[in-house]
């Protein structure tokens, strides 16, 4: 019975031992949630990493002397629910952009800026890219949209139907169309087929803002719409507004990146169709690098309060859905105050008599042309068409 009872304290001694030992290690782990656990290996060896284990990856290039980058180490990397995100849910490889082997890596990958962050799904497929300082919560919205959104997701969904039906659904939906226009002999089209439109991110996107239709070139109504809309290689993806008007079209072979750059462009042109001209908001010297940077001419509304002209130029001109695409897509457009701040010293500079006026720069800032009074949508679109050539020609 002794023997018995000196068994038990012996395992209950043992049993309060491993439990400490077990919480010490807890407490290790936890510890070392505090700072991030980077990929000890190569980019091959991330791809093979992340493809066995089924998690996405990231991979960061820096610069010893790149100041953005020491102070997201400092900050949103350091944050603790960065870490414990990408600790528990990715891979994640940091480059020096600056080494042998950063160097070719970073060349691979089109490195232009530090720090930049690529992030993959576990497949290899690019994700998205992002340059420069995040701020913890920018960081963090990246971070979960990755681990909330279902990696092998089925991509877009495209509608099931002829172009009665694509345009049929667009007009009930109020949305835009495309139609990717493939050939069954065409790789890049099966490329296409197998990479950007799987992608979880190019179907979410066209989910929320597009009707998308596949349409064989070279089999039953597919010959006719090619050979209406001038197709004539592949992949041509044809953008349509949701009245069936053509926006444009993109010939070949598109990543995921890609492809939702070219997304968010058609997005933004039907956009402009139904909100008029989009514009400017910052002050002149903002609007002079803007010009700059875009390589864009761009106008001045000059207007006052008092001004029934310009009042009327604003509800019926410039909200006009054809005036916002065009000059949406040629110009930079800017309103100021001519009586208030910025607006009257450029109203004295430019010897500005009566409203509205309308001035016309080229992209370097030099003025092109000046418009006085009141005009309808037709006349306008006449002005615009006038200035851009002139701009044109400047180049």
């Amino acid at each position: 019975m002794k023997k018995t009872f000196l068994y038990l304290i012996a395992i209950l001694v043992i049993s309060n031992t491993n439990a400490q030992d077990m919480a010490r290690s807890s407490f290790a782990n936890a510890a070392q949630e505090t700072t991030v656990r980077y990929f000890k290996g190569t980019w091959e060896q991330l791809k093979e990493s992340a493809n066995n284990q089924k998690k996405p990856y990231i991979v960061s290039f820096y610069a010893d002397w790149c100041e953005p980058c020491q102070r997201m180490n400092n900050t949103t990397l350091a944050d603790e629910e960065v870490v414990r995100l990408l600790n528990q849910h990715y891979l994640y490889l940091n480059v020096n952009g600056e080494t042998l082997s950063g160097v070719t890596l970073a060349d691979q990958m089109e490195v232009t800026h530090y720090p930049t962050f690529y992030f993959f799904d576990a497949t290899g497929q690019l994700l998205r890219k992002v340059e420069g300082y995040q701020r913890i919560d920018k960081f963090l919205g990246f971070l979960e949209e990755n681990t909330t959104t279902n990696t092998v997701a089925k991509g877009i969904s495209f509608l099931e139907g002829s172009w009665e039906d694509v345009a049929y659904e667009a007009k009930k939906a109020e949305k835009p169309f495309f139609i990717d226009f493939y050939a069954d002999w065409c790789g890049p089209c099966k490329s296409m087929d197998k990479g950007t439109f799987k992608n979880p991110y190019v179907g979410k996107y066209v989910d929320e803002h597009f009707i998308a239709l596949q349409v064989n070139a070279e089999e039953g109504e597919g010959v006719a719409l090619a050979d209406e809309y001038k197709v004539k290689s592949y992949p041509t993806i044809a953008f349509f507004n949701e009245k069936g008007k053509l926006l444009g079209k993109e010939i070949g072979y598109r990543d995921a990146q890609d492809f939702l750059t070219i997304l968010k462009k058609y997005d933004k042109i039907v956009s402009a169709e139904k909100v008029g001209i989009d514009f400017f908001e910052g002050s002149w010297k903002a609007l002079l690098a803007e010009a700059k940077k875009e390589g864009k001419p761009f106008f001045v509304d000059f207007y006052t309060d008092w001004c029934g002209p310009c009042k009327l130029m604003t509800k019926k001109t410039f909200s006009d859905a054809s005036i916002g695409m065009f000059a949406n897509q040629n110009f930079i457009a800017y309103k100021i105050n001519a009586e208030e701040g910025e607006g009257l010293t450029l109203a004295n500079k430019y010897n500005i008599r009566g409203y509205p006026s309308v001035f016309f720069f080229d992209a370097k800032g030099e003025l092109i042309g000046r418009e006085l009074g009141y005009q309808d949508k037709d006349r306008f679109m006449y002005t615009m068409e006038k200035y851009l050539e002139k701009a044109k020609k400047k180049k």
